[in-house]
């Protein structure tokens, strides 16, 4: 193999300008090139920290992800660095997924979610700075919320209703839920029917309550099927209708994981059933029972054992 030619001493020089190197920058799309590139001169590592070296928010997202790997748990806050910047002015979706790494109740519960389940798929734990988490991520859904955002606007009325974050401000927090609910959101239906059932933030109406549930439930949501058989069974908003009742809480025993909803509501709606269908005449009953799955009727008779019989 033939060596390399000398250089040509008479040869034009190239020298980059940090405008060049923000442009090279841009296309980069390899942490390690990027980091590479930012060791060669004062130049490359001027560009580095400009804005106009960024690369796209989809690549912004992949270098805090790259932050988060096992092997970089010092660089947690490098992490959050390309987070935010991937997050600021960007879209909607941009700002719900930076607020949700902050929507914890405490630091440790970050590090605990971040380690177990890890928000980006990576095996690491991140380390919450620049303040309380529920703060942060409050600003951010806020950010996301004024773009129209159902799902931070829920997650934010949340915050306010439970004053985590943010002041607890029950009218705030229906608000939002209404301004989710109205676009489709089915937790945000529920959680409308539960401020106007209670009168948190709005006056209280049983009738409204039930109107939201309604929607919620007939969308499947379990935790909006388990409300609004109890208003049934009740008569709160509705006439009184047994039946009806243990309907709608067969159906949230047996319902699938509906998106932003929780295991519970099946679990509570199976103690609903057993305890409601004793009430029930019998050939409702037998056909209540022929309906179940398998494990949903076995999960009612382990449940009967304990409510029955302690």
């Amino acid at each position: 193999m033939s060596a390399l030619p000398a250089p040509d001493p008479d040869a034009p020089s190239f020298d980059v300008t940090e405008d060049l190197a923000c442009l090279v920058f841009t296309h980069v799309r390899d942490l390690r090139d990027r980091l590479k590139l930012s060791a060669v001169s004062k130049v490359w590592r001027d560009a580095s920290r400009r804005d106009a070296s960024f690369p796209s928010r989809a690549v912004m997202w992949k270098f805090g992800e790259a932050f988060l790997e096992p092997a970089n748990r010092s660089n947690h806050r490098k992490a959050l660095e390309w987070f935010r910047r991937a997050a600021t002015g960007g879209d909607a979706v941009d700002a719900l997924r930076f607020a949700r790494l902050f929507d914890f109740a405490s630091e440790d519960a970050a590090r605990l979610y971040l380690h177990n389940a890890g928000v980006w798929g990576a095996r690491a734990r991140v380390r919450v700075v620049d303040g309380h988490p529920r703060s942060i991520a409050a600003e951010w859904y806020e950010i996301a919320a004024e773009k129209g955002n159902a799902e931070a606007q829920d997650h934010l009325g949340a915050l306010y209703r439970d004053g985590a974050g943010v002041p607890r401000d029950a009218k705030k927090a229906v608000a939002l839920f209404t301004k989710a609910a109205e676009q489709g959101l089915s937790c945000a239906m529920w959680r409308v029917g539960y401020c106007y059932q209670y009168g948190s933030g709005v006056e209280e109406d049983s009738e409204m309550a039930v109107s939201w549930y309604r929607k919620s439930a007939e969308d499947g949501d379990p935790n909006a099927q388990l409300r609004l058989g109890r208003c049934y069974y009740y008569g709160e908003g509705v006439t009184r209708d047994v039946h009806t009742a243990v309907e709608w809480w067969l159906k949230a025993a047996t319902s699938q994981p509906h998106p932003h909803s929780t295991c519970k509501a099946a679990e509570m709606a199976t103690v609903e059933l057993v305890n409601t269908l004793p009430e029930c005449d019998e050939e409702f009953a037998k056909n209540i029972c022929r309906e179940m799955e398998p494990e949903v009727a076995q999960r009612v008779v382990d449940v009967a054992r304990v409510v029955w019989y302690g």
